[in-house]
């Protein structure tokens, strides 16, 4: 062989492996660094961005958990978009009947608003968690000292009522017509009458005499910041409120609460009728999602929506609704009958 061509092919071959081991030693350096920084495992991988929006319509006390929590973990972890619009759960779902609002996803308190839109919109849902119902309450207002008491448990809870029967008392409720929430605290209060000896009067005082007093209605997502202005003395809210917006609140007995599966049977005792001519029976509160048919999405926020109710009922997703304060469950899938 010719010297030249040896000499040529000898330097080759020593460049070729040097090469090679270079290569090997910045990807053993890079492996180790990915493992020292936590990065290496898939659950805090950040996905590329994908073509496909979740639009979720959510009830307004979720506005917190799905704005701070759930979106932005979404899409860290799919690579989808996240866009969330909250309201009352009642009249999110006759904006979705009327076409006003189109969102592919739908997270409800109470599967009832869900049920509205079937089958037309879905066919099934899905239950995954529940929140009791509290009283959130300001602790320096007039009647702070008095409710702080109540909520150390130093005062009977009985006297919570008596309070809120005061007429110079300012409470503060979601209308029932169109939340669950505003419905969940007169069931409450029908509840109380049978469990702890309220009286129909004091119900009276406390809701002004009237379930639709517009003195005392708000909407579900500005309740808190009237209540900590101090332009109210207590409001209704759930414990998942309560939790991720630091409110002060008085946590409710077990059979007026309306948050434990195994009391059921109690809240089933119960039932209001509105002004609509509906008439509302006691269930427990649970957080209902489902997703949506919209016939002009695109595949890909269809692919979106379906990977966002996943991500809910994961063990991950579970894990915030338990962190907000939710008590979670084995999801439960619920078929919709066909009309």
């Amino acid at each position: 062989m010719n010297i030249n061509l040896f000499s040529r092919l000898k330097l080759f071959s020593v460049i070729l492996v040097s090469l090679l081991v270079f290569t090997s030693c910045s990807q053993t350096h890079r492996t180790h660094s990915l493992h020292k920084s936590g990065s290496s495992t898939s659950s805090s991988l950040v996905h590329s961005p994908r073509s496909g929006t979740a639009n979720v319509a959510y009830a307004g006390s979720l506005l917190a958990l799905n704005e701070k929590t759930l979106g932005p973990a979404f899409t860290t972890n799919t690579g989808y978009r996240f866009q969330g619009q909250g309201n009352g759960s009642y009249a999110l779902a006759n904006l979705i009947r009327t076409n006003q609002i189109q969102p592919n996803v739908f997270e409800s308190i109470g599967s009832a608003p869900i049920q509205e839109l079937g089958p037309r919109f879905t066919k099934s849902y899905v239950t995954f968690a529940t929140s009791p119902l509290v009283i959130a309450y300001n602790p320096n207002g007039t009647f702070g000292p008095e409710l702080t008491q109540i909520a150390r448990g130093k005062l009977p809870i009985q006297k919570l009522f008596e309070t809120m029967a005061i007429r110079n008392f300012h409470l503060g409720r979601t209308d029932p017509l169109v939340d669950p929430q505003g419905q969940a605290f007169l069931l409450m209060l029908e509840l109380a009458v049978r469990h702890l000896g309220i009286s129909q009067s004091e119900v009276n005082l406390i809701i002004g005499g009237s379930y639709e007093n517009q003195s005392q209605l708000y909407t579900e997502t500005s309740l808190d910041s009237y209540l900590q202005s101090g332009q109210l003395d207590c409001a209704s809210a759930f414990l998942s409120q309560a939790v991720q917006l630091h409110l002060h609140y008085i946590s409710l007995p077990n059979s007026i609460n309306q948050g434990d599966q195994a009391d059921s049977k109690y809240y089933s005792q119960v039932s209001i009728q509105l002004t609509n001519g509906k008439t509302i029976h006691g269930s427990t509160l649970s957080v209902d999602a489902t997703t949506l048919n919209q016939p002009t999405e695109s595949l890909n926020d269809k692919s979106a929506a379906a990977s966002f109710l996943r991500f809910l009922t994961s063990r991950r997703g579970l894990r915030y609704f338990r962190k907000a304060g939710f008590q979670t469950m084995r999801p439960v899938v619920h078929r919709l009958p066909t009309r």
